[in-house]
């Protein structure tokens, strides 16, 4: 196959190389469905026919630091479930300076939510230790009680 009849061919010199996923990987088709600039319904047959039928890892990996933040939309229609993902205009435009910017825009986002994740789960420690006691004490105490009954002749049956 010739670069020109590459599916992401029109990434070429425009995008960074490691942005593009090797071929015959889940991202990398996920990559081509939505290069045609389109919006596509995440229950769209041709999303969901390799590997278990979800685009979620494919899709975090074309997002994520993996392959230099795509900036993929996930845009909702009012009154309707479906959500639709279509690939940023800026990585279609031929322009690098235009790719760099929704790729720093994506990055931007995608470290401002990884921070707000971070803040959180620091936030949820002290009752995860709680927690953690608690069932702790409750097991030990169950022990305790099936060790005392198997000592002291106690077992019902």
């Amino acid at each position: 196959m010739s670069i020109q009849e590459h599916p992401l061919s029109k990434f070429i010199g425009i995008v960074p190389s490691e942005a593009l996923p090797k071929s015959g990987t889940l991202a990398y088709d996920l990559l081509v469905i939505l290069s045609d600039g389109k919006p596509h319904s995440r229950n769209q047959p041709s999303l969901r026919q390799s590997g278990d039928g979800d685009t979620r890892s494919p899709l975090q990996q074309l997002r994520g630091d993996q392959f230099h933040y795509w900036l993929i939309h996930s845009v909702e229609i009012e009154g309707s479930k479906t959500t639709y993902l279509q690939l940023d205009y800026r990585h279609l435009s031929n322009d690098s300076k235009q790719d760099e910017i929704a790729r720093k825009e994506r990055r931007r986002d995608f470290k401002d939510i990884s921070c707000k994740e971070a803040i959180q789960g620091g936030n949820r420690i002290p009752r995860a230790m709680a927690e953690r006691q608690s069932a702790l004490e409750a097991y030990v105490s169950e022990i305790n009680e099936a060790a005392n009954d198997s000592l002291y002749g106690n077992n019902v049956k």
